[in-house]
């Protein structure tokens, strides 16, 4: 009966998961997985929307799931791009005023790197302020609308300029921290940089995804450059009859591998001092050579 399905299906939601209770078993899922529906408000849809579909038989709550976490969302309408180094950016560039933002910004808790500016018409940047102050960690402002937000913004979070999209992402991931949502909202129309808000936002989605391929041909450049290094640094050494640990480049990751390197250097002039008891001008300028190529 009916009075028997809503005692059978069952829903509650919290910051990070939304439990169901079937007459089966209990089943949770985690809100982190649906990246184009975050917010408590869309959460609750969400599971008004799953207890629906479970009144229908043969319904499976498994494919249920898979096809709201599959869910995606008309672009620029807060639209997820993707997640470099554990920072999330989102496309929001249909947000050209600020009860857009407001909403866009109410679905995440916290550690929001807004970008805000653009060409403003009429827009009152104050009724974004108590809602910056409880989750912004900073403002990119882009646009003709720079100064201004920049000023009235200067007492409530740190603001900083971009040139341009390229930039935008450049600077969010020097500020941004794994965890963090990088959030294009701008509150305004996008005629002083773009054709429109669909161009404005294609910008900044190309400019994400050709970030996330530079840092991986980086990360790739530079495992091999220190390989290199490693390897000539040996061969240096065994030509003096020094025998001493060689690292092998297996990381992926550049900070990681630089690290490695740097202790291998040391060890290994230690061990060209002690061999000799001293080094001669030719020895280390050979070594500062090869050393170098780190910098």
């Amino acid at each position: 009966s009916n009075s028997d399905k809503e005692k059978l299906c069952r829903a509650a939601v919290s910051e990070t998961e939304i439990r169901f209770e079937t007459e089966e078993k209990p089943f949770t899922v985690q809100t982190e997985n649906f990246k184009e529906l975050t917010g408590a408000h869309n959460w609750e849809n969400i599971a008004a929307a799953v207890l629906a579909c479970m009144a229908i038989e043969e319904t499976s709550i498994t494919d249920i799931i898979k096809g709201v976490e599959s869910f995606k969302n008309l672009p620029h309408r807060m639209e997820y791009v993707k997640t470099i180094k554990g920072v999330s950016f989102y496309n929001d560039s249909k947000a050209t005023n600020t009860d857009a933002v407001l909403r866009a910004l109410e679905s995440f808790k916290e550690n929001i790197i807004l970008i805000l500016g653009g060409r403003e018409k009429g827009t009152d940047f104050s009724l974004l302020f108590e809602q910056v102050k409880k989750n912004v960690k900073r403002i990119i402002a882009i646009g003709e609308s720079v100064p201004r937000i920049i000023e009235l913004f200067k007492d409530i979070c740190p603001a900083i300029q971009a040139e341009d999209m390229n930039d935008v992402v450049k600077k969010a991931l020097a500020a941004g921290s794994s965890g963090d949502v990088v959030l294009l909202s701008p509150a305004c129309a996008s005629f002083d940089m773009f054709k429109d808000y669909a161009h404005r936002g294609d910008v900044f989605k190309d400019a994400v995804n050709t970030h996330e391929v530079h840092i991986k041909n980086y990360e790739y450049i530079s495992l091999s450059i220190y390989q290199n290094i490693v390897d000539k640094i040996s061969s240096f050494l065994r030509s003096k009859q020094i025998e001493i640990e060689v690292p092998i480049m297996t990381n992926n990751n550049s900070e990681i591998e630089r690290t490695v390197v740097i202790d291998f250097l040391h060890d290994a002039w230690k061990g060209l001092k002690d061999f000799y008891g001293t080094t001669s001008p030719e020895d280390t300028i050979s070594f500062i050579k090869f050393a170098g190529e780190i910098d």
